[in-house]
């Protein structure tokens, strides 16, 4: 039985709906609860790889141990994912100037993202949208020059090799106020869907 399978059969062995369950959930956790539609793609097993706050959060909707959540449910495992080139990458944005270029790096069909950034000296990336997710961060790394990440009335400076993470519940965006070319990684999960 896989993951969602169990979540499931628990629920239903309750006498819950999803949307009972969900209510469960925002009682214990309240704004922080995870979103009815993100159980909703659980238990239909459209996420592969569930955050760990999920997982908690599910288990005290349900009332149970991880063993008793985790007891009998098959280890999955991620297809192998071909091998993408710099020249095969499926998705992407450059600013009309091409001061500012995004790269996806990353197979569409996971549920998170991995992306390249470019943005060159004197330039910003737009204003990121705001998640409505209950889970959901972005994690930036910095392989070449220097950024500064804004989120929300924060300013956070971030140099080769520096890595932050952030939950983008606030308006954030990537400005280049340095004299040299910045190139970063960010990896969101979920993936934001414009």
């Amino acid at each position: 039985m896989k993951l969602n399978e169990k979540i499931r059969f628990m629920r239903r062995q309750k006498n819950l709906t999803i949307r009972q369950l969900h209510e469960h959930i925002v009682k214990l956790y309240e704004e922080s609860a995870l979103s009815y539609w993100t159980l909703s793609n659980i238990e239909c097993g459209k996420y592969h790889d569930m955050h760990p706050s999920s997982i908690e959060q599910i288990m005290a909707g349900l009332g149970v141990t991880l063993p008793e959540l985790f007891d009998g449910v098959e280890r999955e495992t991620l297809e192998v994912k071909p091998l993408i080139r710099r020249t095969k990458r499926s998705g992407g944005y450059k600013s009309a100037d091409g001061k500012v270029r995004y790269e996806i790096i990353t197979p569409n069909d996971l549920d998170y993202w991995i992306i390249e950034y470019t943005v060159e000296p004197g330039h910003k990336t737009s204003p990121g949208k705001v998640i409505s997710y209950a889970d959901s961060i972005e994690t930036v790394y910095v392989v070449s020059g220097k950024v500064v990440c804004h989120v929300g009335e924060s300013q956070y400076p971030l140099q080769k090799g520096d890595t932050f993470t952030f939950d983008n519940h606030q308006t954030f965006y990537y400005e280049n106020i340095f004299n040299k070319k910045a190139i970063f990684i960010v990896y969101q999960n979920p993936k934001k869907i414009d």
